[in-house]
Formats: structure tokens, C-alpha cells, sequence
């Protein structure tokens, strides 16, 4: 019985190990079953290989990953055109949206909507400003406000990484 339970525990740990290395369930069965086999040792063939319910679960989750890594990439390039369109349009930007001072448009760093969320804090949005940033308001409630939360993410993250 002594032997039995070591020889169980030793597969969960091959097992546990293998899966945090990356590999899918899959793989990780089939290295184990290749292990047994070579070392001669007798492990309980009790669910070495993975059931067809893991199989299952482990197919929904490389379709997770790949959604998840599809849309980041599209939320990427959305940032970035964001950020062109900041710089190539600031001197229309300048002019439309924001009154004389406060701050200009045309950093290439920030989203159209951060700087327009730095003129909304300093009240030096035009009229038409007002109406543009009513209607990203309404569109996505709190969209300018959560580019400041991105913001200071960011320099915080970066102030990590320098210390």
C-alpha cells in the first residue's frame, strides 16, 4: 500500500511539474506514460492520460488564449492609431477642441482622449470639445476619466521597472 501511494503521488507530482512548465494535458499524459515506460517503475495507471473532459477543458482554454491574444492586438493597434491621430492631427485638434492655453494636443505619448480629459480637469474645452467629450461620455461612461487611471498606471509601472 506503501509503494502504491508513493508511486501515486510521484505521478501527480511528474504530472503537476509538467503542467507548469507549459505543457498541455495532452502532452503532459503522454510524457508521463513515456516516463513509466522507460523507468520501468509501476506508477497506478489510474488517469495518467487525461480524460476527454480535460481534453475538452484544455481545447476551451487555447481558445481562450487566442481570443484573449486576438483582441490585445486589436486594442493595440486602436491605441496606436489613437496616438498618430493625436500627433498628426494637433494642429486641428488645437484649434477645435481646446480653448488658448491648457494643454496641446500633438504629444506623442497620449490618446486624443487623454488630452482631452487634461483640458476637461483645466475647463479648457471649446464648445465643441464639450460636445465631443459629452458623447464619448455617453458612449463609454467614464472613457476620458479612465485614460488618467491608464496614465498614472503607466508611470507608476515604469518608476517600478527603473528601481
Amino acid at each position: 500500500m506503501i509503494k502504491f501511494l508513493t508511486n501515486l503521488i510521484l505521478a501527480l507530482f511528474a504530472r503537476a511539474a509538467l503542467y507548469v512548465l507549459g505543457l498541455p494535458l495532452v502532452i503532459t499524459g503522454i510524457v508521463i506514460l513515456i516516463i513509466h515506460e522507460l523507468a520501468e517503475i509501476r506508477l497506478p495507471k489510474i488517469n495518467l492520460l487525461p480524460s476527454l473532459g480535460e481534453i475538452f477543458i484544455e481545447i476551451l482554454w487555447v481558445i481562450f488564449r487566442i481570443v484573449v491574444a486576438i483582441s490585445d492586438f486589436f486594442y493595440s493597434i486602436s491605441v496606436i492609431l489613437d496616438v498618430v491621430a493625436n500627433v498628426i492631427g494637433a494642429p486641428l485638434w488645437n484649434i477645435i477642441l481646446k480653448k488658448k492655453g491648457g494643454y496641446a494636443f500633438g504629444n506623442r505619448h497620449d490618446t486624443i482622449s487623454y488630452a482631452m480629459m487634461q483640458n476637461k480637469l483645466l475647463n479648457n474645452l471649446t464648445a465643441f470639445g464639450k460636445g465631443i467629450a459629452w458623447i464619448l461620455d455617453h458612449i463609454d461612461p467614464g472613457h476620458l476619466e479612465r485614460t488618467l487611471v491608464k496614465a498614472a498606471f503607466m508611470v507608476f509601472f515604469a518608476l517600478y521597472l527603473l528601481t
